[in-house]
């Protein structure tokens, strides 16, 4: 039998147009579809039979869609320079589903004759349109937390992200509690305050409802109808109330500790679809990135208001409670008594018996203070070997047999790793609000009677006198020699090399100041520097270094390495650099002996008060922009949370060696050091360890991601020439 040419032909052309790739529709100037291939109905859900002489824009526009105000069919088939300026077009088209899917639409005229045709071809865009929002989600989330959102601000963000991509649905954080460990509702920014109430305390276990189930066994809890699910049965009165049909659930990880759980619930019954589901794996993810990183700021916070060496208040937490107590004692017409200690000859021993010993000394010291005190007394520590006791409701009487107690308790001899160690106290005693009513003049009186017990012979007790204000007993003198240490050339630099963790490679050199005093010998700057301040000589110190630093640039740069790539660090106080005056010092300073910045790193010391800190980091902001390359120094437990507040523009931060003394053996300051780490490497910053004295803190720093470190391990600080000499003998300036 001879087979029809016609009609082959015709089958031929149905079965490539059903094969193309692409969804081809074919309507008629009325927009009613006439040809509709296998491709479209891949798209769109229907076949062929189902929407024959139907019109396209009724089958596939959802009802809100317009298009410059007029339907779509007018628009593309009626008017000719609006169709050609819709050939393409980007929209969301109902599926045979019910549900909305974005697609591209490419119209083609393919008949122009009296009764034209058009052919429309459909292309699923809904993968790249998942795609650039799961994207966009990703870094519009993490930017939030970059630059310091509120946590609640953030997931309420998440949270809502999630609900546009997911009808219907409503999404919700769920945190333990640390009392009961019940689950609490963290952030629901779209259910109502009776819902939160009503999974407020939800015990994690077995069958308990989506999130506690998931919390509980560390897995995922797809629940498609809570009706008639195992997990929901104890909780189908909130199921009836709230409408809640289907819930989606997955715990929230930071590393293997699970904080919290992520859930989407939905008013109909529903399995998540692979895009649904990398939504809920996202969401999670991204709620593990903020939880952990506000548990790290917290923590940091924590940390921040205690001293890590003896886990006394430190001097931040110090100021808040006397201030608290100063007020109490006006109102309620009592008298304190602040006690400030200072041990008496604690360098010497750290000097000749080691850092281990004299820590040891102290934590000894604080422990015999605390058996003295009442439990609504206070005692902090100031930092070195200086305490503070606050007593409360006391007498003049009370007060000198506390301190009589304390100067007893002190000076008992103690045996700290078989060797017999001793010292004593100095301890001046001020009373509020006799001698002040502001913590600032408590603590000064106090510093003043302290003062005055050591020139008294030492391992006294002084109580204030107004007398002692007169500046002529005690620190004329010291700010005389200060004064004079600067005119006669008695300050000197040291510098100490700064190397990588990875490989000790030499990237640079820290200049200390160092002061040749009369009578004491060779100070460092921790021994006279606190001192300069109080006596309006910041400036001026300010100076002779930043003229040392560009001296040291420009006559030992051939020796010493000190360019771009090894920079010479210098420790400006935060105080010296918001002067006014500092710019035009720096610029003087380089430009008198002829060479520029891009040498030097300035290290910012942070301070404690809180004041100026929108100043400073606008400044560094300055600077910054200007390309000068930035450090916060010495960022101890005094100073962290000025540092969590936001992120600094600069470039390093430098641990305290307060921070790296005790580790790995203690856990606080290992907590803390890895948090700031972890802070530090978000914001781009690299970490550089001070005080680095042992392999094991070495190994520990390293371990933890540190990236530069300086210390007696690597080597101490050293005279200029002594620092070239060793570079010479090791024959490389790449490395020291």
């Amino acid at each position: 039998m001879t087979e029809n040419p016609k009609e082959a032909a015709v089958f031929q052309g149905r079965q490539l147009f059903d094969k193309l790739p692409e969804g081809l529709i074919l309507i008629d100037q009325q927009g009613r579809i006439t040809d509709w291939n296998h491709g479209a109905e891949q798209v769109l859900g229907w076949n062929r039979d189902e929407v024959t002489g139907r019109t396209l824009h009724d089958l596939i526009l959802p009802p809100h869609f317009h298009l410059n105000g007029t339907d779509m069919p007018e628009q593309l088939f009626t008017d000719n320079s609006q169709r050609l300026n819709a050939r393409n077009l980007e929209i969301s088209v109902l599926h045979a589903s019910g549900n909305e899917i974005p697609v591209k639409l490419s119209i083609l005229e393919i008949d122009s004759g009296p009764e034209p045709r058009f052919a429309v071809v459909v292309h699923d865009i809904s993968v790249r349109k998942q795609n650039q929002f799961m994207l966009q989600m990703q870094q519009h989330i993490l930017e939030m937390i970059a630059t310091g959102k509120d946590i609640q601000a953030i997931l309420n963000e998440l949270c809502m992200l999630i609900e546009l991509e997911v009808p219907q649905s409503v999404c919700t954080v769920m945190k333990p509690n640390e009392s009961d460990k019940a689950l609490y509702v963290l952030a629901g920014p779209s259910i109502s305050d009776e819902m939160r109430a009503a999974f407020a305390g939800l015990q994690p276990g077995e069958n308990k409802a989506s999130c506690g189930t998931a919390f509980h066994t560390r897995r995922e809890v797809i629940v498609s109808d809570t009706t008639t699910d195992e997990r929901w049965k104890d909780f189908q009165s909130v199921v009836s109330e709230f409408n809640l049909q289907s819930c989606w659930s997955l715990p929230i990880r930071s590393g293997s500790d699970i904080l919290g759980t992520f859930a989407i619930s939905l008013t109909r019954h529903a399995k998540p679809g692979d895009y649904e589901h990398s939504l809920l794996e996202t969401a999670s993810w991204l709620a593990g990135i903020t939880l952990a990183h506000d548990m790290n700021l917290q923590r940091i916070h924590k940390l921040a208001m205690c001293d890590d060496l003896t886990g006394l208040p430190n001097r931040k937490m110090l100021l808040n409670e006397l201030n608290s107590t100063l007020n109490e004692a006006l109102s309620s017409d009592q008298m304190g008594a602040v006690m400030f200690l200072d041990l008496d000859n604690f360098k010497t021993i750290n000097d000749t018996m080691g850092h281990r010993i004299g820590d040891e000394l102290l934590r000894t010291i604080t422990r015999r203070l605390m058996v003295l005190l009442e439990e609504q007394d206070l005692i902090a520590r100031m930092g070195g070997d200086e305490f503070i006791v606050v007593q409360k409701d006391t007498s003049p009487e009370k007060a000198r047999h506390l301190a009589e107690q304390i100067r007893e308790a002190v000076s008992q001899p103690m045996e700290i790793d078989l060797l017999k160690v001793q010292v004593t106290t100095s301890i001046g005693i001020a009373l509020f609000p006799d001698d002040a009513v502001t913590t600032t003049n408590l603590l000064k009186h106090a510093d003043s009677a302290m003062y005055m017990a050591k020139e008294s012979g030492r391992n006294t007790i002084q109580f204030y006198l107004p007398v002692m204000d007169d500046e002529a007993l005690s620190s004329t003198h010291m700010q005389d020699l200060l004064t004079t240490a600067l005119r006669e050339h008695q300050l000197s630099s040291y510098l100490q090399s700064i190397v990588a963790v990875e490989d000790n490679s030499f990237l640079g050199s820290e200049m200390l100041l160092r002061w040749q005093h009369p009578s004491r010998g060779l100070l460092d700057a921790a021994e006279f520097l606190p001192q300069v301040g109080k006596f309006g000589l910041t400036r001026q110190f300010g100076q002779w270094v930043l003229g040392e630093a560009g001296r040291l640039i420009v006559n030992f740069s051939d020796d010493i390495p000190i360019d771009t790539a090894h920079r010479l660090s210098v420790n400006i106080s935060s105080a010296y650099f918001l002067m006014d005056e500092f710019d035009d010092d720096l610029r003087e300073a380089f430009q008198e002996v002829g060479c520029g910045l891009e040498c030097l790193l300035l290290e910012i010391t942070l301070d404690s008060d809180s004041s100026e800190y929108g100043k400073l980091t606008e400044k560094l902001r300055a600077y910054h922009r200007q390309e000068a390359s930035l450090a916060i120094d010495n960022l101890g437990a005094d100073h962290i949370s000025l540092y969590s507040q936001g992120l600094l523009p600069v470039d390093f931060i430098k641990l305290d060696v307060s921070l790296v003394r005790d580790i790995p053996l203690s856990y606080s300051s290992a907590k803390i050091l890895d948090s700031l780490i972890d802070v530090a490497h978000a914001n781009r910053q690299q970490v550089i360890a001070v005080g680095i004295e042992s392999t094991d803190q070495l190994d520990y720093i390293r371990k933890q991601g540190c990236d530069a470190y300086q210390g007696y391990l690597f080597r101490e600080p050293s005279s200029t020439e002594d620092l070239v000499n060793m570079l010479k003998t090791s024959n490389c300036k790449g490395r020291a």
